[in-house]
């Protein structure tokens, strides 16, 4: 059976999420997104300034200068282009 794109989303996208939140609410919201995604073995993506939220990420990825790193610092790309 194929999956609705607005009720089962295959990725749910989120731009700082938890930004204007206090921290114990943030933490809430942060168990939330991960729990739910995880049960309905969906994606999570996640744009955020908050380390903590994105220590929780199986991947995590930065951007700096024009130029995307892998968490150990690993370039990955450069101006678009592969590197």
């Amino acid at each position: 059976m194929a999956r609705a794109f607005v009720t089962e989303p295959s990725f749910v996208f989120a731009d700082e999420p938890t930004g204007n939140l206090d921290e114990q609410t943030a933490d809430e919201i942060a168990d939330l997104m991960f729990s739910c995604c995880k049960v309905n073995q969906t994606g999570l993506i996640v744009v955020t300034h908050n380390q903590a939220l994105s220590n929780r990420a199986d991947y995590c990825y930065t951007m700096s200068k024009g130029k995307i790193y892998l968490k150990d610092n690993t370039l990955i790309s450069m101006a678009g282009v592969a590197v």
